[in-house]
């Protein structure tokens, strides 16, 4: 839920998160918010990026695009997409 639908590390803090697993399976222990953010989401994003390195060496061509922006904080940032079949 965390990656696939953008919700905070928090929700594993939540009360009405928690009563739901409860329902689902009583015996169920989540992650602590710290392990996620320590162990869970580091190994799947090196597990997202070797999947993305793998399917990236079999592309012949490419286009690829870039976005500069600043931020409302007057962070500047820097979008670089790559678009292949």
């Amino acid at each position: 839920m965390i990656t696939t639908n953008l919700q905070p590390t928090s929700i594993v803090e939540d009360t009405g998160f928690n009563e739901f697993l409860r329902v689902i399976d009583p015996k169920y222990t989540p992650p602590s918010r710290r392990s996620i953010m320590r162990d869970h989401l580091p190994q799947l994003y090196e597990s997202k990026c070797n999947e993305l390195r793998k399917e990236l060496e079999e592309v012949t061509h490419c286009s690829i695009t870039t976005d500069c922006w600043t931020s409302r904080a007057t962070e500047g940032n820097i979008t670089v997409t790559c678009q292949y079949i």
